[in-house]
């Protein structure tokens, strides 16, 4: 059993996948502007939670989300490939002036600048240009069911539509790690089992390509069955692995929707007052993180094959993707 003391030696690296947005940059998805993280607040909480001056946030909000796609009309006579050019554009355009807001910010050297882009076709193609790509600090490559439906209008993938997909974006010289590579399975026309990741995973080892653990979802769970064992083969194979959050907003938690219980707002004005209000928010979500550390750790994940458990680790991954890229 991981005790307490012991987290740090997993989570002592850059908080990985953490959708942030600017001071003056309106809030996405369906909730209240308040509750998405600006960037200032997430250092200010990040300080503060850790007592660690020296760690480290990576922002790696949704690409087609920073300029809000859903409503964004199709011109007139563009045929399907030619509206997913105008929308790559587009959205190149709107991280690339977003990226220039954080490095101008007083907190951008505690921000790793990055991004989760969505895979929009079955080459492994992104939805950013590869010269947005080169700017940014970390480039998670995710499908979204949402983006495929709404460039498509179809729900499902098949298995070699996905497994094509993902080895083209770890081909991608700028992608460092796919985004929650088996949370599409209930999309998949036909069973996906394990073993049809296994040529994707040496791929991965070979390119320093990194594979995403949730640590906010309860990984013992039936749906996460399959979870566990591609991160076992992954193990077994080399594979880097990267502890995320992949955190939006507080209500988004399970635990907090229980109880009806989340921080909300947090600034350096009402820091205190937040968590003196929220300690049992903050109790089950330490509860829930070292559940799946413990959880990991039975299936021979160690500290050392994480690449963020420090800052040390993130930066010698960083360094050796380059040179395989």
């Amino acid at each position: 059993m991981i005790e307490a003391k012991e987290i740090i030696n997993w989570l002592g690296g850059p908080v990985s996948h953490v959708h942030l947005r600017n001071e003056d940059q309106p809030a996405v998805f369906d909730i209240g502007e308040k509750h998405q993280f600006t960037t200032e607040a997430a250092v200010y909480y990040l300080e503060n939670l850790t007592k660690n001056p020296d760690t480290r946030i990576t922002d790696t909000n949704h690409a087609l989300l920073d300029f809000d796609i859903e409503n964004i009309p199709k011109p007139e006579g563009l045929t399907d490939e030619q509206w997913k050019s105008f929308t790559i554009d587009l959205a190149s355009q709107s991280v690339s002036e977003k990226l220039k807001a954080l490095r101008q910010n007083p907190e951008s050297s505690r921000i790793i600048a990055g991004i989760e882009v969505d895979i929009i076709g079955e080459n492994g193609e992104l939805s950013l240009d590869d010269g947005c790509l080169s700017g940014l600090d970390l480039v998670i490559a995710s499908f979204h069911s949402f983006v495929r439906e709404f460039f498509t209008g179809e729900k499902y993938y098949t298995k070699q539509y996905l497994m094509n997909a993902y080895m083209g974006a770890v081909l991608n010289p700028h992608v460092d790690a796919l985004g929650h590579p088996t949370k599409l399975s209930s999309r998949v026309a036909d069973t996906i089992f394990v073993e049809d990741y296994l040529l994707l995973l040496d791929l991965m080892a070979q390119r320093k390509v990194a594979m995403e653990i949730n640590l906010f979802e309860d990984l013992e769970s039936q749906e996460n069955s399959l979870t566990l064992n591609v991160v076992s083969e992954a193990v077994r194979r080399g594979v880097p692995l990267i502890l995320s959050s992949d955190f939006h907003h507080f209500e988004e938690s399970d635990f907090a929707k229980d109880t009806n219980v989340y921080p909300g707002v947090v600034n350096k004005h009402n820091f205190e007052e937040v968590f003196r209000n929220n300690q049992d928010f903050h109790f089950r979500l330490f509860r829930r993180l070292a559940k799946n550390i413990n959880t990991l750790n039975k299936i021979g994940v160690t500290p050392e094959l994480i690449v963020n458990s420090s800052n040390e680790n993130f930066d010698r991954w960083q360094n050796e993707k380059r040179v395989v890229a």
